[in-house]
């Protein structure tokens, strides 16, 4: 005889528990890809507009720089003319003594001219008189820190202007003589048979100028360290100068920040994407990367951020939305889990209540579940089959009440028929006692006659 085994539902067999785990985690990782790919995107996005920010304020500056630039050569060229209106066309060079002449006046130790001109323009001027391959300074009105007029110096032959002045050409560019900026103009001058014999040079105070581009560099802020600096990367790393920088103004990168000579190649390998600082000049600590824009003049407008400053809004913001989708997530997952026991365990439950009470024997429960659903369809199912199973035994308990009448009747019928072969059996043995008894009778009769 087969029973049915008894089952207890275990909390982690459920099927209400098993979808809601798993809905939930799917919920979840769907989350955090959700969360993992906004944050690279809206990362990548946030670093190239905080790109296009720090390559905004380089632009000003270097455009400032640029503007600023432009006018003072205007102005320089306009000071040299005046300047130059002073002399003859043509100059004299005594090589025995290294004077110099114009109009016959001697210009060596002569201040007039220079020191008029700086009264008149605020600029300094000085000539040079040629010696040898090189030129000495003659007469100037620029003078040193200590006041003295400096004089009796040579060019040199690493000035960026000697190249120009031994080849008749004029140069104009900036320069700083004892701390102060200039734009200057370098001007060759000849003598009647047309060889460089001296040098006509004036300069345009531009420290007006560099206090407004280093007021607009400190004030160009990039979060809490980021910033701008002015570089003028010379011919070589090693010569490299800051001249706009929040502490290291007027000193050279590599003294000020030694190991910087990567960043510097790098900067000068730069195009228009942002460059990774291998060593940071303006702050260190974290990864910080660059934007460097080149002016007209060579020098490097960079500006510096830090990633983790520039990010710092975007990733709390990100932290934000992972809390927020953690709690969009666990609010999923319960309404998941509710709504799976609602519709599919309670109906399952009640399902195995009624298919337990069947299975018990007791046939006269319906299946009750009044569902448009699979669930439904089951008990439906099920219904018919308690039905079916009902007409059944029915049918069987009613076949065993006629099988136990006619066995009834079977047995009240032996029971007569035993009754009626005893009889029949008692009737003989009284016939044959009564024949038994005819027979003695006749015997007796037959000897009493013979004795007669």
């Amino acid at each position: 005889m087969l029973r049915p085994l008894a089952q207890t539902l275990s909390p982690r067999g459920s099927i209400a528990r098993r979808i809601s785990l798993t809905g939930g985690l799917v919920i979840a990782l769907a989350m955090v890809g959700v969360c993992a790919l906004t944050a690279v995107t809206t990362g990548r996005m946030t670093r190239h507009h905080i790109a296009q920010i720090a390559a905004e304020k380089a632009t000003a500056v270097t455009n400032a720089l640029d503007a600023f630039d432009q006018v003072s050569k205007l102005q320089t060229a306009r000071f040299y003319n005046t300047f130059a209106g002073s002399f003859a066309k043509e100059f004299v060079l005594d090589p025995a003594s290294g004077d110099l002449s114009s109009w016959g006046e001697k210009l060596n130790g002569n201040f007039t001219a220079v020191d008029k001109f700086t009264e008149t323009t605020g600029g300094v001027a000085t000539i040079f008189a040629r010696k040898g391959d090189d030129f000495m300074r003659v007469t100037t009105s620029l003078k040193k820190d200590n006041g003295e007029r400096a004089m009796g110096t040579m060019l040199g032959n690493k000035h960026p202007a000697y190249a120009a002045m031994v080849a008749g050409q004029t140069y104009t560019g900036r320069a700083v003589l004892f701390g102060k900026h200039y734009m200057t103009q370098y001007q060759p001058v000849r003598d009647s048979a047309g060889q460089v014999v001296g040098i006509l040079f004036v300069g345009f105070d531009l420290s007006a100028l560099q206090g407004t581009l280093e007021k607009m560099v400190a004030d160009a802020r990039l979060f809490e360290t980021g910033g701008l600096m002015v570089i003028d990367p010379k011919k070589a790393a090693a010569d490299a100068v800051f001249v706009a920088h929040t502490q290291a103004k007027g000193k050279k990168v590599m003294e000020a920040v030694p190991g910087a000579e990567a960043t510097l190649t790098a900067l000068a390998a730069a195009g228009d994407e942002p460059v990774a600082l291998a060593t940071p000049l303006l702050a260190t600590g974290g990864d910080r990367w660059a934007v460097v824009h080149k002016a007209g003049n060579g020098w490097w407008v960079v500006a510096e951020v830090a990633d983790g400053e520039a990010l710092r809004e975007h990733r709390n913001a990100a932290w934000m939305s992972v809390a927020l989708f953690a709690l969009a997530a666990a609010g999923l997952g319960l309404g998941l889990a509710w709504m799976v026991r609602r519709w599919v365990a309670q109906p399952l439950q009640q399902l195995g209540d009624s298919l337990a009470t069947v299975a018990g024997g007791d046939l006269t429960k319906p299946v009750a579940l009044d569902r448009q659903d699979e669930v439904g369809q089951l008990a439906a199912q099920a219904e018919i089959m308690r039905q079916k199973l009902a007409s059944t035994m029915a049918q069987v308990h009613e076949a065993a009440v006629s099988i136990q009448a006619a066995s009834a009747e079977v047995a009240t019928g032996n029971a007569d028929l035993s009754h009626r072969t005893e009889e029949q059996a008692s009737n003989l043995q009284q016939t044959a006692a009564s024949m038994e008894q005819l027979t003695q009778t006749v015997k007796q009769n037959a000897d009493t006659a013979r004795q007669a």
